[in-house]
C-alpha cells in the first residue's frame, strides 16, 4: 500500500490494544515493542529472524513468546534492532539476545544451522 495504515496487534479479551513504544525494520521483517515490554514480530521468517522458534512467514504481528515468559528472568524488552535477516533485543535486565541468520558472525555466536536461537549475554 502507498498510504499509512494502522497495524492490529493481538490482545486479550476485553483488553485495550497494546501501546507501541519502538519499531525496527529489517529487509523483510519488523519488530515492535510495547510500552510494557512485550515483543511482537511479523514478516519473512525463513532464517528465524522473527524469534518464534520456526522458519515461516508471519503476516500479522504475533507475540514473541520467548520474551513473554516471566519465569525466564530475562526482564522485559526495552530495545530492538533488525539487520537484513537477523534481529537483536535488549532487556531491562541488561541482557542482549540475537536470532536469525548469522552471516559473518552477525549474531555474535556460532550458529550451526542458522536456526532461531537466542543466546543471552550481558549488554554492554
Amino acid at each position: 500500500t502507498t498510504e499509512p495504515r494502522a497495524l492490529a496487534f493481538p490482545r486479550r479479551s476485553g483488553a485495550r490494544a497494546p501501546r507501541i513504544a519502538r519499531v525496527a525494520c529489517g529487509n523483510s521483517h519488523s519488530l515492535a515493542v510495547t510500552l510494557g515490554g512485550a515483543l511482537f514480530s511479523w514478516g519473512m521468517g525463513k532464517h528465524g529472524e522473527l524469534g518464534h522458534g520456526h522458519r515461516f512467514a508471519v503476516y500479522t504481528p504475533h507475540l514473541v513468546k520467548f520474551f513473554a515468559e516471566e519465569d525466564r528472568g530475562n526482564g522485559v524488552v526495552t530495545r530492538v534492532a533488525c539487520g537484513a535477516k537477523h534481529s537483536a533485543v535488549v532487556t531491562s535486565q541488561g541482557m542482549a539476545f540475537t536470532f536469525g541468520l548469522s552471516t559473518s558472525g552477525a549474531l555474535g555466536y556460532t550458529s550451526l544451522d542458522g536456526a532461531a536461537a537466542a543466546a543471552a549475554g550481558p549488554a554492554t
